[in-house]
């Protein structure tokens, strides 16, 4: 199980601890890890396939190339003003 998102990234492992142990309950032999990219980037490559057939893929390799350039940290100080 792939778990993503900045509530995942928080400083305190409590929230992370607990999701965990609450998947390995139910789950006992799952392996779970962080994703690699955030959530946005699979909602672009998600809004890349509505639009319908891929005559490359270089516009997924630059959504997925750029996502390392955002600062996630000032768009969620921005939305906490």
């Amino acid at each position: 199980m792939i778990l993503s998102g900045g509530v995942f990234k928080n400083e305190n492992p409590l929230l992370y601890e607990t999701v965990c142990s609450q998947i390995h309950r139910a789950y006992a032999n799952i392996r779970i890890e962080q994703s690699f990219y955030e959530p946005i980037i699979g909602a672009a490559l998600m809004a890349l396939d509505e639009r319908g057939p891929k005559t490359d893929e270089a516009h997924e390799d630059s959504i997925v190339d750029s996502s390392h350039c955002v600062d996630y940290s000032s768009i969620c100080e921005e939305r906490s003003r």
